[in-house]
């Protein structure tokens, strides 16, 4: 059994006070996000790949990225890689904890439609990743939802209210590359 220590310290600011340094507060909010969302197979193993990341002046995004691509290839509690919820590639990923919902959910909270939420969050995220594919679907208060995709022909996905039942099939039109012209 290995044993890693990390250890913890204060550093002065610029104002002489004593304080966390910016980059341990990030190390240590990765650690917990990690150790919640894992079992102790691979917890140690992600946390250890999210703060060599940060050791090696990466962003914090770049950690998370890494730390949830080591979480796949572990399979971690079973539910990612080859368990969970599989996708068409018979494999669960951890991509939409880091994508742009943020801005999704904004655009909710301002009174815009499902499907136009869903359309400016993806053009968000196809700005930052020009290679994405994939779709997103966003759901109000009220369940009424939209979507949109980007890098396919076209998104395929169903609403139902439980297991048993599915619902009608929709399906969106994707952007393809098409966004300079907007």
């Amino acid at each position: 059994m290995r044993v890693v220590f990390f250890s913890l310290s204060l550093a002065r600011n610029e104002r002489g006070a004593w304080a966390w340094p910016w980059g341990l507060a990030r190390i240590i909010f990765l650690s917990i996000y990690f150790m919640l969302k894992s079992n102790a197979k691979a917890k140690l193993s992600k946390v250890i790949i999210a703060f060599h990341c940060l050791q090696n002046g990466l962003s914090a995004l770049d950690a998370v990225e890494k730390g949830c691509h080591t979480c796949e290839f572990l399979q971690c509690d079973g539910t990612v890689g080859y368990g969970g919820s599989p996708d068409e590639q018979a494999e669960t990923t951890l991509d939409a904890m880091i994508m742009d919902g943020f801005k999704a959910i904004e655009c909710l909270r301002l009174g815009l439609s499902p499907n136009i939420s869903a359309e400016n969050s993806l053009t968000n995220i196809i700005k930052y990743y020009p290679k994405f594919q994939g779709g997103i679907v966003v759901v109000d208060a009220q369940g009424n939802f939209g979507a949109a995709c980007h890098g396919i022909d076209k998104f395929p996905f169903s609403v139902s209210q439980n297991e048993k039942y599915f619902g009608q099939v929709f399906h969106v039109p994707c952007i393809n590359n098409n966004l300079d012209s907007r």
